[in-house]
């Protein structure tokens, strides 16, 4: 995140996408988890090291975010609604992140 916020030009933005589980209370990370086959049962993919949780938000506005949930599903633009042109899952939540310029 600290890189992500670090590259990003002084009012840049990102939409973010992570495994994310709104069940757990803290983001679950094992970096001693290294065998493929144990990274995919403990996180859902072989190339994963974490979940994110209900913490994620407070994550990226400790990297120095401004945070914003955007519910797609909501939105009746020409992305939202019925039309799901980028193919998500109903319940998705894009998280939309920006760097405020630096004079602010």
């Amino acid at each position: 995140m600290a890189e992500l916020f670090r590259v990003l030009k002084p009012d840049g933005w990102a939409m973010l996408q992570v495994p994310i589980s709104f069940h757990l209370a803290a983001t679950y990370e094992d970096f001693s988890i290294t065998d493929p086959i144990d990274r995919e049962r403990a996180f859902g993919q072989n190339d994963h090291v974490r979940i994110y949780a209900v913490d994620y938000v407070d994550r990226l506005k400790q990297a120095g975010f401004a945070v914003e949930l955007f519910r797609w599903r909501d939105n009746n633009g020409d992305y939202g609604g019925e039309n799901n042109k980028f193919g998500l899952i109903d319940r998705e939540i894009v998280f939309f992140a920006s760097r405020l310029p630096d004079w602010v």
